[in-house]
């Protein structure tokens, strides 16, 4: 079994962004205290302000559970030393503690990192920051080029509706496919596009779509939905999919965040349900399209 001790990556989200914040605070010119991994995404979480930091002087960050949305961070390894500054900078296990979380990387694969997490008897309500500390952050985030939507919601102490509310469909939840009425009433927009992968049908008649490594061409072609509210659908389609969470290996398709676009040159992140078990899998769909595989086999 998989543990926080066999784990080799850390998820930073906060001030530990900043890299020369973080060497300034442990004092070092170890260049391998935190290697660079990937940006990546935290899935149904959000930012949070509630935790006072007297070395800050202020509120820090935390992250807590919301379903649909999605924390941008970044992806280190750490060297023996680099988890020991770790620990001491974020006073674990006393303020915060390591959970072991799965985190998207841009190509949609999944990967177990450590994420830092304050203690449940630390944290308290809304606890605003001081300019100083956001200004740590922001940097961070601006040296990995990713958004600040996440921090501005945090400040505001605002939970937001999903951040992503897009869902890319290929199967039986396409229009005109037989389980369509489950998006009927939410449907803001829908149309199509592609994303990188290959699509497979498998032993139980639907299909199963499978992400690539980076450097292969094929696509999977489907529907683009923009949805009215993604958190409250995800539930029903995390249920059709037998998707159990990120910290069940016995999930039939797992729910993961991938880039999509059209002919028209137009670019989305959205939500799919992809398929990691091979062994389901029974003949490759050449064309990466359901509905055409569906109407082959009728004619």
């Amino acid at each position: 079994m998989f543990t926080i001790n066999d784990c080799e990556f850390v998820f930073a989200y906060g001030s530990n962004l900043n890299v020369p914040d973080f060497m300034r605070w442990c004092a070092s010119e170890d260049n391998e205290l935190l290697r660079y991994e990937s940006v990546a995404m935290l899935p149904d979480m959000r930012l949070c302000f509630n935790y006072y930091s007297n070395t800050r002087q202020g509120g820090v960050l935390n992250v807590m559970p919301a379903l649909g949305s999605i924390v941008q961070g970044v992806l280190f390894k750490p060297n023996w030393e680099g988890w020991n500054a770790l620990d001491r900078k974020e006073g674990a296990p006393y303020c915060y503690e390591k959970k072991l979380r799965q985190v998207i990387l841009p190509d949609g694969f999944l990967v177990n990192a450590i994420v830092y997490e304050v203690v449940p008897v630390k944290r308290e309500g809304f606890v605003e920051p001081n300019q100083n500390y956001l200004n740590v952050v922001r940097e961070g985030l601006a040296h990995w080029q990713l958004s600040d939507e996440g921090l501005a919601n945090a400040i505001l102490d605002r939970a937001t509706t999903a951040a992503i509310d897009f869902l890319f469909v290929y199967g039986t939840i396409m229009r005109g496919q037989s389980r369509a009425y489950v998006l009927d009433e939410h449907i803001i927009s829908c149309c199509s596009f592609q994303t990188k992968g290959e699509l497979f049908s498998t032993r139980y008649d639907f299909p199963a779509m499978r992400l690539l490594e980076d450097g292969d061409e094929k696509w999977v072609l489907g529907e683009l939905v923009q949805l009215k509210d993604m958190a409250k659908l995800l539930p029903t389609l995390d249920k059709i999919e037998g998707f159990n969470g990120y910290s069940d290996s016995n999930s039939l398709y797992c729910r993961t965040l991938v880039a999509v676009d059209n002919t028209d040159s137009q670019h989305n992140l959205a939500w799919v349900y992809v398929m990691f078990d091979d062994r389901l899998f029974e003949s490759w769909i050449e064309s990466g399209s359901w509905r055409e595989y569906m109407q082959d086999a009728l004619n």
